[in-house]
């Protein structure tokens, strides 16, 4: 496994139980609603999924982790809605407009979705679509031949 993918597994592991600390943290200081903090709490676990498995090499993991970040990509703020999941770690730049709201981007979860998505491209990374598919099907077809008799050459 390249370091890279040690960094981002490790970044997703991290992130997930700074977020379960933080989630836990806001709602005995402030006490949320009880949505928002079971949501914050299931994308936690999600990131500590998805950086666990990016440490084994499953390359299913992978996706979970660009689901990770992409929940906390986009943060939007008006008078009656609000859109933001950030689990504490996070570099929102956004334009507002008085008196109508704001719009954001999360440019750490857009660094950390680029970064993951390029190693999922890299044929060379456990992480790369399909690596387990691929190497599973050679397996079969091995263990396919070791198992099917060659045709005997006197039977015809």
């Amino acid at each position: 496994m390249a370091k890279q993918d040690k960094i981002i597994a490790g970044v997703l592991v991290f992130h997930g139980t700074t977020g379960i600390v933080w989630t836990i943290w806001l709602a005995s200081k402030i006490g949320y609603p009880a949505l928002f903090i079971t949501l914050n709490l299931m994308l936690a676990v999600l990131g500590i999924v998805a950086g666990v498995g990016c440490f084994r090499g499953d390359d299913r993991s992978a996706p979970l982790g660009q689901l990770f970040w992409a929940v906390q990509l986009l943060h939007f703020v008006t008078g009656a809605f609000t859109f933001s999941f950030t689990l504490g770690l996070n570099l929102v730049f956004s334009l507002g407009w008085i008196n109508f709201g704001q719009m954001g981007v999360n440019v750490f979860a857009l660094g950390m979705m680029v970064w993951l998505a390029r190693r999922m491209g890299n044929p060379g990374s456990p992480l790369y679509r399909g690596s387990r598919s691929s190497s599973m099907m050679a397996t079969t077809t091995h263990e396919q031949a070791a198992v099917m008799p060659e045709p005997s050459k006197g039977s015809e």
